[in-house]
Order: structure tokens, then C-alpha cells, then sequence
């Protein structure tokens, strides 16, 4: 008994041995995992760090130049957005000398068969596939409309133009470029269109959006490739006498929605039923008159440029007050998320038409 007294003695000491073994390499392992949540958790961090700065971007076209400019507004010093600029592009082909300067529209298009694009469109006539961030131009034409308003990029690459003086909705056949086929990228499908001021590719429709003087309409693309073609949805699209539409952009917070700004009202669209209606969240803040650019983001934030109306001779570009203006308005959530916080962003040096929010998906 004595012995077996022992032996369980022994035995006792050498669980407790191998207990605290085991509860020391439970200790090591959890500060692992409490590294390993630390690092998880940074990266999170970084990663809504990113998405916050990402919800700032805006890019805006210029009315006295040929160039479209990427700001960052949340570095905004509340003197002179010059000081926030992040990237511009600047159409300078010899071709265009002596020609109009205002660029009419600018769009970010991520993950496209040409890559990550900004598209551009200028009221000389100047269309061009832009690479980002390296400004590469892939695709370029000098003939995309009279006073061509906005440009779009098709899944397939090819170009849509509208321009309004041209009252002309232009198809070029840009996928050729990636053929090397230069000449054929270079030609293009006509159709009408009364003073053209918007196009919009909805993937979610799979149709084509573009916006006359006082009609919204909806084309389906037919085809492939090179021959591919516009056909009217007759079972789409709105109409409206006196709309006057100036800019047709997406509504990135409800994919149901098209946001359409005309002369006297700012218009949030129902796709399916084609109703205009001019009271929606924060109208009370966001539906004014005579809005030349206008772009929301999936983050809550609001774009917008107004022509500066009644600044006379205080503000040096007063010939372009008719129709731009010095100040992007930027507007964002309050922290209770009921209303919207308003921004003023002035530059000192530029003269702005449209702005849209930088935000590289379709819908």
C-alpha cells in the first residue's frame, strides 16, 4: 500500500507536470491569436481609413481649359482647393490649338477591357480613353460632335458620345484599338438626339441612358464588337416639356434611380416607371435650379456645381458665370445621419463646369 501511496504521489506531481505544460502553451498560443486580432484589426482599420479617403474623390472639367482635375476634398484647407488636387489630365493635341477650351465630361471607369480609364469629352469635339492613374491616352477622335456634352465607355470598349449643338448620339467602334486597328476605331454609328447633355451604361438594365432637352430615353445595344448598334426601349425612358436636361448621372446609393438635373429643378428618376420626381431625400438641400454637375457616391456624399449666378466683376472669370462657377459644394452626412453638412470648395485659379463623384462602377 505504501508503495502504491507513492506511486500515486508521483503520479499526481507529474499530471501537474504536464498541466501547466499544456496551460503555458495554451498562453502562447492565445497571445498568437491576440496578435493575429491586433493585425486583423489594423488592417481593418486601414482598409476603412482607405474607403473614407476613396468617399472625398471627386473630378471635375474645366471651362476655361481642356482639362479634367482630380480632387481630394478632404484635404480641403477651406482657402484654395488648388491645394487638394490629386491628378489632372490635360488635352493637348496639336489638333486641338486654337479650338474651344471647356471640357464637358470626365468619368472614372475601373476594371474595364482597357484597364482602369478616366473618359473624357471636350465641346471641340476631342473624345479620348485616358489610362489612370498613368495618363496614357489609348483611344482618341477629334470628330465626336458639335459641342460633344458626355461620353460613355461600353462593356465592350467601344465609345458613346452626345453632343448638344450636333444634336448626335455617336458609336464609334473604339474596341478596334485592341485590335491595333486604328482606322476602324476611328468610325462611328450616328443617331438623333435634341440638345445631347447625357449618356450612362446600367449594367443592371443592360441598357444605354441618354438624355435629350426634355426626354430621357433607353437604347439596348445589339451585336458585338465593332458592329455593335443602338436599339430604342420603347417600354423606357421618360419625357418632360420644359426639363431642359443638363446632367444624367447614376445614383449610386439606389440602383433603381438616375439622378437628372434640368433648368429649373434637380430630378431623381425611376427607371422602371420613368417618373420625375422632385421630392426625395434631402431635397430640401439638394433640388436647385440650373445644376450643371451633379454625383452622389455609395458613402452618403454629394457633389454639385451651380453656375455662379450674380458674381459680376468679384470673381475675375465673370464671363463664365452663366454657365460654371469657382466652387465645387460638397455635401456629407451629419454625425446623426438626418441631414446633410454643406462645404463650400473654392479654387482660386479654376473656372468649373460639371463634377462627378470618383467612383469607378457603372451603377
Amino acid at each position: 500500500m505504501k508503495r502504491l501511496c507513492k506511486m500515486g504521489q508521483f503520479g499526481v506531481k507529474k499530471y501537474f507536470f504536464l498541466l501547466c505544460i499544456f496551460i503555458l502553451c495554451l498562453s502562447f498560443c492565445g497571445c498568437g491569436n491576440n496578435r493575429n486580432s491586433e493585425t486583423n484589426n489594423t488592417e481593418e482599420m486601414q482598409s476603412s481609413e482607405d474607403t473614407a479617403k476613396e468617399s472625398n474623390l471627386c473630378i471635375v472639367t474645366c471651362a476655361n481649359e481642356k482639362t479634367a482635375i482630380l480632387y481630394d476634398l478632404a484635404t480641403y484647407d477651406g482657402e484654395n482647393l488648388d491645394n487638394s488636387e490629386v491628378w489632372r489630365f490635360t488635352a493637348d493635341a496639336p489638333e486641338l490649338t486654337g479650338k474651344s477650351e471647356e471640357m464637358s465630361s470626365a468619368k472614372y471607369r475601373e476594371g474595364t477591357v482597357f484597364g482602369d480609364v478616366v473618359i473624357v469629352s471636350c465641346g471641340n469635339g476631342y473624345a479620348a480613353i485616358v489610362s489612370y492613374p498613368e495618363k496614357e491616352i489609348l483611344w482618341q477622335v477629334f470628330n465626336a460632335g458639335k459641342n460633344a456634352h458626355s461620353i460613355e465607355i461600353l462593356p465592350s470598349g467601344n465609345i458613346v458620345v452626345v453632343s448638344s449643338t450636333g444634336g448626335t448620339i455617336r458609336l464609334f467602334a473604339a474596341s478596334a484599338i485592341l485590335q491595333n486597328d486604328t482606322e476602324t476605331a476611328s468610325t462611328y454609328k450616328e443617331y438623333p438626339i435634341k440638345e445631347g447633355h447625357g449618356v450612362l451604361w446600367d449594367p443592371e438594365y443592360d441598357v444605354l441612358w441618354t438624355l435629350g432637352w426634355n426626354d430621357l430615353k433607353a437604347y439596348s445595344v445589339v451585336g458585338e464588337g465593332i458592329d455593335e448598334e443602338l436599339q430604342l426601349r420603347e417600354d423606357m425612358g421618360a419625357a418632360k416639356y420644359g426639363l431642359e436636361g443638363h446632367d444624367l448621372t447614376a445614383d449610386f446609393q439606389d440602383s433603381k434611380y438616375l439622378w437628372v438635373s434640368g433648368m429649373k429643378h434637380m430630378y431623381h428618376v425611376n427607371k422602371e416607371t420613368g417618373e420625375m420626381s422632385t421630392d426625395f431625400e434631402h431635397s430640401d438641400q439638394l433640388e436647385w435650379p440650373t445644376i450643371r454637375g451633379f454625383g452622389n457616391d455609395p458613402y452618403g456624399n454629394y457633389y454639385v456645381t451651380m453656375p455662379s449666378h450674380g458674381v459680376g466683376t468679384s470673381w475675375e472669370n465673370a464671363s463664365y458665370a452663366s454657365w460654371s462657377t469657382d466652387k465645387i459644394n460638397f455635401y456629407y452626412p451629419s454625425e446623426d445621419g438626418t441631414t446633410l453638412e454643406n462645404i463650400k470648395c473654392k479654387s482660386q485659379t479654376k473656372v468649373f463646369y460639371k463634377v462627378f463623384s470618383f467612383y469607378g462602377k457603372y451603377q
